[in-house]
């Protein structure tokens, strides 16, 4: 079993390679991966983390409107852990 940490990192630089390498599909898939797995298993900041990318990803496809609510949700954890 791959710890959680591990595969979360491998899973956001996977993510990134493909958005860096223009492959919005590949990027779109390993970050939505990054944050079901998040959500499930990870802290509040890998959750963080994984909104961030979804969010970044999102922006690039042009969807405003679900990027706004992946950033949104992430700035309210940030709010209730003190994280602002």
């Amino acid at each position: 079993t791959i710890p959680v940490k591990v595969l979360a990192a491998v899973l956001h630089r996977l993510a990134w390679l493909a958005y860096a390498h223009g492959d919005l599909t590949a990027a779109v898939r390993y970050s939505s991966e990054l944050l079901t797995h998040c959500r499930a298993h990870g802290t509040t900041a890998q959750i963080m983390y994984a909104l961030y990318a979804c969010g970044g990803v999102s922006c690039t496809e042009g969807r405003l409107d679900h990027a706004w609510a992946l950033f949104d949700e992430q700035e309210q954890l940030a709010r209730q852990t003190g994280s602002d």
